[in-house]
């Protein structure tokens, strides 16, 4: 029978070695929240956010409020920052120890035959990690914590310029709903006009078909815009997680014009974004790497310390024993490499992102000046002289002096540019939009 000195003696050295070994590491997290000012306070609704769908009148900031709250792949994003401590956690954490019993000399024969000779160890194993593994392990995983919460900043600004042009899109959508309502009532006006012309025998016949066909086409215009209506409504709903868009109509302004700061100063803007930001952490967490790679090239120590008890004399003994593995063919040369390989790659990743930056930055900037020119011309020019052209025309008709080709000539050119118009103001706020997201700043 092992003595009762034996257990307590053992039970002590296990505490002792194990009782260390507890460290709890975290994800570090940048300060992104300064990038995301703008979106955040764009997103605060003057009124609780509903559970239900919202119906009625929606504005712009109450969308942004439910697709921040509500949006599953932005929710997806920051369970994986949780996810992200826990593997930090996991990688701060030391070796468990190991426990073996041993029972030696037992059921042999002669003096050691049955329990008579039996020598008991029990003995604690714990493996040294040594070069500072662990704590390299720590900063590795905090790093690597950075870079999710990093992704998740990423996906919070691409949701806010996606509600943005999903709502600009809405907008535009009910205009064009009301000029293709107006241009169909102005067709059937000019088909009943026309209709009384041939009755009075003024104009062939010919014109009341002409005419029939205009309205016709008209009514499968405004047919086409109440399902692009439709699309634009589920595209606004689908960035809160909805399938359906319960809410009536969106209330919001998208004629103005406004400028921008020129380019040269939001081109400094570009490194405060995500996608050029988050490399700092990025080659951070490469060069820890590095260390953590050059640190396995050192091999660990394993320690072990029990007892012996000796049942034929009833005393104990101290057992001790150290193993080093012999680093002679495997010094982590392909591990070390790769991180270094791996270092350069983000590095040169990181001048790509740039240059693809600066790139597009400029391709927008300009963009959005070609855009707010026509829009411009449009307003004060070409809309304008389209409509004093077609009252013109359409009097004239009326009197006899124009054609009904004239006519149609002219109401086609009026909505042409008025089409045009919204097609570009579509453009312009897009523009802006992507603009906003590259400088991860709200200009207007």
């Amino acid at each position: 029978m092992i003595h009762q000195s034996f257990y307590w003696a053992s039970l002590l050295l296990i505490l002792a070695m194990s009782g260390c070994s507890s460290y709890r590491a975290t994800a570090l997290h940048p300060a992104s929240s300064e990038l995301l000012e703008a979106a955040e306070a764009a997103a605060a609704s003057p009124s609780p956010v509903p559970r239900s769908e919202p119906e009625g009148e929606l504005t712009l900031p109450h969308a942004l409020a439910l697709a921040f709250q509500k949006n599953p792949g932005l929710k997806a994003a920051l369970l994986e920052i949780g996810a992200a401590e826990a593997r930090a956690l996991q990688a701060g954490l030391p070796p468990n120890p190991q426990i073996a019993i041993e029972l030696e000399n037992l059921a042999g024969s002669g003096a050691l035959s049955g329990f008579d000779g039996t020598e008991s160890t029990i003995v604690l194993t714990q493996a040294l990690l040594l070069g500072g593994k662990l704590r390299k392990q720590r900063t590795q995983a905090a790093l690597e914590g950075d870079l999710v919460a990093w992704d998740a900043a990423q996906k919070r600004l691409d949701l806010y310029s996606a509600v943005h042009n999903a709502f600009n899109r809405l907008l535009i959508a009910q205009e064009d709903i009301a000029q293709k309502h107006e241009l169909l009532q102005l067709s059937d006006t000019l088909l009943a006009t026309t209709t009384r012309r041939v009755q009075a025998g003024k104009v062939s016949p010919a014109e009341t078909s002409r005419a029939q066909v205009m309205v016709a086409q008209n009514r499968i215009a405004l047919e086409r815009a109440r399902r692009s209506l439709e699309a634009a409504r589920r595209q606004l709903a689908a960035t809160w997680g909805s399938r359906e868009a319960r809410f009536s109509r969106v209330n919001g302004q998208f004629g103005e014009l406004f400028d921008l700061p020129p380019e040269d100063s939001l081109r400094m803007l570009l490194p405060a974004n995500p996608d050029m930001a988050r490399f700092d952490s990025a080659i951070q967490q490469r060069k820890a790497g590095i260390a953590l790679e050059d640190a396995r090239a050192l091999p660990d120590l394993s320690l072990s310390a029990g007892l012996r008890h000796l049942n034929e004399s009833g005393d104990l003994a101290l057992v001790f024993g150290l193993s080093v593995p012999l680093p002679l063919a495997d010094r982590n040369q392909g591990g070390r490499a790769e991180a270094r390989q791996l270092l350069s790659k983000t590095e040169q990743e990181q001048e790509a992102v740039r240059i693809a930056m600066e790139t597009s930055l400029a391709e927008a900037y300009g963009w959005y000046r070609t855009v707010k020119t026509e829009v411009q011309a449009l307003q004060a020019q070409i809309i304008p002289q389209a409509e004093a052209a077609y009252r013109k025309i359409n009097q004239g008709y009326l009197q006899g002096r124009f054609d009904f080709l004239d006519v149609l000539d002219a109401q086609r050119t009026l909505y042409e540019a008025k089409d045009r118009h919204l097609h570009a103001l579509r453009e312009f706020h897009e523009t802006v939009v992507r603009i906003e997201r590259l400088i991860a700043r709200r200009i207007h």
